[in-house]
């Protein structure tokens, strides 16, 4: 089953990044404007390192590809998400300590099963 799980869910886990960091190359003007008024520092710098880990840090999660170092870069960069754009709506600020906790466990398990890599 291991060989089911691992890609299933690094797949689950990682698609709400990359869906999220391709809505903000889509509409990159309106996230800066939306990031400046919660009071992101330097939100053009930002938003492009929030495209970057999203997107490219998504996509090789789900292929599983340097998983462990990835995931542990992901899960700091949702602790500033949290506080910046959730912390007055105490469900988002549950789906993200949820998405914390699956990324520690990638960074503890590895890649699992069908990756790139081990790491």
């Amino acid at each position: 089953m291991n060989k089911v799980f691992y890609p299933v869910a690094r797949i689950l886990l990682a698609l709400i990044f990359v869906l999220s960091g391709y809505s903000k190359i889509m509409q990159f003007a309106g996230t800066e404007a939306f990031m400046a008024k919660l009071g992101v520092p330097l939100p053009a710098i930002a938003l492009f390192l929030a495209i970057v880990i999203e997107l490219a840090g998504g996509l090789m999660v789900m292929a599983g590809y340097k998983v462990r170092w990835v995931a542990g870069i992901m899960f700091l960069y949702v602790i500033p998400i949290t506080y910046y754009v959730h912390r007055h709506d105490q469900i988002q600020i549950l789906k993200n300590i949820s998405i914390m906790g699956g990324l520690l466990l990638l960074v503890a398990g590895g890649a699992g099963a069908l990756a790139v890599d081990k790491n």
